[in-house]
């Protein structure tokens, strides 16, 4: 049986970029589905409780450590350690790769705070006493201690993965994994009704810098909590943008989750401005998006032949990955600005 394993990778963000997508590089080799703070780089509590979500339904937790403590919680604990202390509550195998000369990495990428600097050296101590670790110097090394130490937790501690085996116990977790298998059926259903390889000439399709409006809503909540309001709104993108916002999802092979996840912060983070100025900071600081909206999403993005749908999984393609380096990548024009 053809067994996928999710691989929750953790790191701080913006020093270890390169060396994330490296990991992630390194991983969709291995026919892993990695996963992580690329769905919210801005990372605050509310988006928290959605990242909670994607460790619990991950199989292995890979915790890399550099120079740098991370984003702070209102606890004073950074996101990255307080992901660390929740994989190893819920009991998931950490693999932990530390960076072996902390002192030595440059002076942009390492904690300048000296109470940030002692919380980092804590959480180093924290880990290495309680996990076996491995020591990293550069991100060349990355490939293959993660491809080795991935391999070894899979065969000494395997777990159930995304195909699964074994039978379920619980009467909610069987409830819920018919929910989402019905829902592929219902995806599958609409796909094959498109006969999309033999009567949709993608030419015709919307797409590039065409607007498609997506419907999105948050709650506002009274100050002491007790009572909420649902606000429904709207937004307008193009559809370059909206496969620029959840290109990272599609790049670690996605389910509908994940990239609901992905555009759903996107927009947050392009609408909280107005959000917080016309609601004030009562209103939650996340959005939720129609599934309707996802569904088309998907749909569109398939018949303009940038991902395929195996079953489980959207994958970019061959086209895909094309339209990808086009979105992402910065043109000349911008660096000359």
């Amino acid at each position: 049986m053809d067994i996928r394993y999710q691989v929750f990778v953790s790191s701080t963000f913006a020093d270890l970029e390169d060396e994330r997508a490296e990991v992630i590089r390194i991983l969709q080799n291995m026919d892993c589905i990695p996963s992580g703070m690329e769905l919210f780089p801005a990372a605050d509590e509310q988006q928290f409780q959605y990242i909670k979500r994607v460790i619990d339904d991950s199989d292995y937790y890979l915790l890399i450590i550099a120079g740098r403590y991370g984003s702070l919680s209102p606890d004073g604990v950074s996101y990255t350690e307080l992901e660390y202390d929740y994989a190893v509550e819920k009991g998931i195998k950490v693999i932990a790769l530390l960076h072996k000369w902390p002192d030595r990495i440059e002076y942009g990428k390492t904690e300048k705070d000296p109470e940030s600097l002692e919380k980092l050296r804590n959480f180093r101590e924290k880990v290495s006493a309680s996990r076996m670790v491995n020591f990293w110097e550069n991100k060349e090394q990355l490939p293959g201690l993660v491809s080795i130490n991935v391999q070894n937790a899979i065969k000494m501690f395997p777990s159930i993965g995304w195909v699964r085996s074994n039978r379920v116990s619980s009467e909610k977790a069987q409830e819920r994994i018919l929910e989402l298998e019905q829902e592929n059926l219902q995806l599958r259903e609409k796909l094959r009704n498109l006969d999309l390889d033999h009567t949709i000439d993608a030419s015709k399709l919307s797409s590039g810098e065409e607007l498609y409006e997506i419907n999105y809503s948050f709650e506002l909540r009274s100050k002491d909590g007790s009572e909420k309001t649902n606000i429904s709104e709207s937004i307008s993108l193009s559809w370059d943008e909206i496969f620029y916002a959840v290109s990272n999802s599609l790049m670690a092979i996605s389910n509908n989750s994940m990239i609901n996840m992905s555009l759903a912060a996107y927009i947050f983070n392009k609408e909280k401005s107005r959000i917080f100025e016309q609601y004030g900071e009562n209103a939650t600081k996340y959005v939720e998006l129609e599934e309707e909206s996802i569904s088309t999403i998907l749909i569109q993005f398939r018949a303009l032949g940038f991902i395929t749908f195996d079953g489980a999984k959207w994958r970019l393609t061959n086209t895909g990955n094309s339209k990808l380096t086009e979105v992402r990548t910065i043109k000349s024009s911008q660096l000359t600005d």
